[in-house]
């Protein structure tokens, strides 16, 4: 890139945005002026191509007027110029963008791009279009922040300024983040943290550390899921939205999992960490038997047995007993575990030592019948 120039568009205090005649026509007063300061920087340069964006997305049918401003002025360059046009949209060069120097390995990638206009999750193919899976069904992450920015007395757009009231403040992950499947919704969470701001028992501070940490989770969520339905691994953020780190830092770290829920201790550290563990001893369970009944058949093992004067039923019992006591020596160091985090990081862990050592009896109980 060579040069670069831009204008933000102009939104009156107290405004959430622009109509779409009012972009266009900021579009067309802007643009003439823009072209002057770039001619200003690069005075020698030869353009020997042009490139816009003519639609929001590359899908049929996409459009909205504030496009045709760049698009009609691109058109009468290169038809004035005699040089190639490159049509592409909005989304494309989101996306584009963010995977300069993003570090990203080539291959195909799951892209969700947020901003003020879009939250999609995108299914990105090396020589495909870009797939639409999923996104929002109401508001876009953008408007939920600008409006509750508007709300707090700040200027549209209001993320960059929403971000520094969020910084150094821990939330709490009190306003809920709703997904279901690839589909997301922030009509509900913007309701309830403009109810939160009139109530006036929370900051301005507080509020904005809540918004951000509402986005951190429903992006966690949508990328799992989009994960789990199409195998991609790898990730790309785009748009307006992520020029501001908070939620990236928040999504990678999230301690507020943990330290901002309220509610029983020991209910918060099995909620976050049960259904892993579960996993985890059943696969304990599974190998244990198996490495058991390897030593039975391997070399003979259990026409050997059979030769011994002991009852074959009385041999069962004893395995059972064996694989009853590793699963207990394993369920007795994941209640250390799991007391150990909520000492570490949570309050009142005097009070949930007996709850939780009652909550792993339990679990191992009826864990016995997989043995």
């Amino acid at each position: 890139m060579l040069a670069s120039v831009r204008r933000l568009l102009v939104v009156k205090q107290g405004g959430r945005g622009l109509r779409q005649s009012e972009g266009v026509f900021q579009h067309t007063q802007n643009l003439p002026e823009l072209m002057a300061q770039l001619h200003e920087q690069l005075p020698e340069l030869e353009i020997v191509a042009v490139a816009a964006s003519f639609t929001p997305r590359d899908v049929e049918g996409s459009y909205m007027p504030v496009f045709t401003v760049g698009s009609g002025m691109a058109q009468v360059l290169a038809g004035a110029l005699h040089v190639p046009l490159y049509r592409t949209d909005h989304q494309s060069g989101h996306v584009a963008a963010a995977r300069i120097d993003s570090g990203l390995p080539n291959g195909a990638h799951l892209a969700l791009h947020l901003s003020g206009g879009t939250t999609e999750v995108l299914a990105c193919r090396q020589g495909q279009k870009l797939e639409l899976l999923g996104g929002s069904d109401d508001l876009h992450a953008g408007q939920f922040v600008d409006r509750v920015g508007v709300k707090l007395g700040l200027g549209f757009p209001a993320g960059p300024a929403l971000e520094k009231l969020a910084e150094g403040t821990q939330a709490q992950s009190l306003v809920v983040a709703t997904c279901k499947g690839l589909h997301c919704s922030f009509s509900g969470a913007e309701a309830q943290v403009m109810r939160m701001a009139d109530s006036g028992d929370y900051t301005p501070q507080q509020l904005a550390a809540e918004v951000y940490s509402c986005l951190a989770r429903t992006i966690e969520k949508l990328l799992t899921n989009a994960n789990r339905e199409t195998g991609l691994k790898n990730a790309l953020l785009a748009g307006g939205v992520f020029s501001a780190a908070f939620p990236v830092i928040n999504l990678a770290v999230r301690t507020e999992m943990f330290t901002g829920r309220p509610g029983n201790p020991a209910a918060i550290v099995m909620d976050a960490n049960w259904l892993t563990m579960a996993m985890a001893n059943l696969c304990v369970i599974i190998i244990g038997a198996c490495i058991l009944y390897h030593i039975e058949h391997v070399n003979n093992g259990i026409q050997k047995m059979d030769a011994l004067p002991v009852n074959p039923a009385v041999l069962f019992f004893d395995k059972g007993i064996l694989l009853a006591l590793i699963l207990a020596v394993v369920f007795a160091i994941e209640t250390a575990a799991l007391y150990f985090c909520t000492w570490k990081w949570l309050d009142g862990w005097k009070q949930i030592l007996v709850s939780l050592c009652k909550t792993m009896g339990y679990t191992y109980a009826y864990s016995l019948p997989s043995l």
